[in-house]
């Protein structure tokens, strides 16, 4: 898959992460931004509060006000980074290790979160990633 192929999988598959997105193109910075955003919605889930950034999209507090909705896109990201760690190759491997593992670990949130949603193989790797031991 290319990189604008994994950009219009990602735009297709979080509308309202790309209608906030105001950031560049560039594979990682996209999914960089989709990683920080991400890390917002679990801090949102976990603590009910997202810390102010000077990031490129905002205002995730009034769009994932509802509980389940804001659940529900969790799990379907976490679907997402699952679909893309069986399917692809070393490079799009990398891009989750650093636009999205990086981006939600050190929060407990995102491990209890990870552990529930993601596959065995995709947990066990971010664990390695976040060299997290639990």
């Amino acid at each position: 898959m290319t990189n604008d192929e994994l950009i219009d999988k990602l735009n297709k598959s979080f509308p309202l992460f790309r209608e906030t997105y105001d950031g560049d193109d560039g594979i990682y910075l996209v999914f960089g931004g989709f990683g920080s955003f991400f890390a917002d919605l679990i801090n949102l889930y976990g603590s009910g509060k997202v810390e102010p950034r000077n990031y490129f999209y905002s205002d995730v507090e009034l769009i994932y006000n509802d509980d389940k909705l804001l659940i529900k896109e969790i799990n379907n990201i976490f679907e997402f980074v699952d679909d893309l760690f069986f399917n692809q190759d070393d490079e799009v491997k990398d891009i989750l290790n650093t636009s999205i593992f990086e981006a939600i670990m050190g929060s407990d949130y995102s491990y209890n979160l990870a552990r529930k949603y993601l596959s065995k193989e995709t947990y066990n790797h971010y664990l390695e990633i976040t060299k997290r031991v639990i």
